[in-house]
């Protein structure tokens, strides 16, 4: 019986852990670092999203990911879009972010650390993250109509936010 309640309280430690973002550190396309704790200590949601040049869906998900941005960004949210391009293709990220208009940070993970330290398997993926750094959602794939599900989930976490500065 101990040994047992002793495995539950494992597995419940470990499940709470995972669901804490992991921090991490990046260039943006201007050369500035920008680590996770920073933003998430002044934000209220971040939507960190992997996503890559030569993928079809994230092209299709950035200009979406704007226009949410514009919408709330004055409202506590920030998102870090995160390249995984490698250092052959990276050279083409700031001219095609620049060319769609996003002005969100777009960060560089030429070594894929970070998409490796968050188990990425499927791209894009997109991951929203409360300002006390907690995974509230997660979102793999993108098709048009997806960034409804995730504004709203956006809209939860900001109305929370609020609610705690109150």
């Amino acid at each position: 019986m101990r040994i047992l309640l002793t495995l539950i309280l494992i597995i419940t430690v470990t499940v709470a852990v995972a669901d804490k973002a992991a921090n991490f550190s990046l260039q943006d396309t201007q050369g500035n670092k920008v680590k996770l704790g920073d933003v998430l200590a002044s934000k209220g949601c971040v939507l960190i999203d992997f996503w890559e040049l030569s993928c079809f869906s994230c092209k299709q998900a950035l200009p979406k990911y704007q226009k949410i941005y514009d919408k709330y960004k004055n409202q506590g949210l920030e998102i870090l879009a995160i390249s995984v391009d490698s250092v052959r293709t990276v050279n083409n990220v700031a001219p095609y972010a620049a060319g769609s208009g996003l002005t969100f940070p777009i960060l560089l993970d030429t070594n894929n650390d970070v998409f490796r330290n968050y188990h990425v398997e499927v791209m894009p993926t997109s991951f929203l993250v409360d300002c006390t750094g907690e995974i509230r959602f997660t979102h793999s794939g993108f098709k048009p109509g997806d960034e409804q599900e995730i504004e709203e989930k956006i809209v939860e976490i900001l109305k929370d936010y609020a609610g705690q500065k109150q």
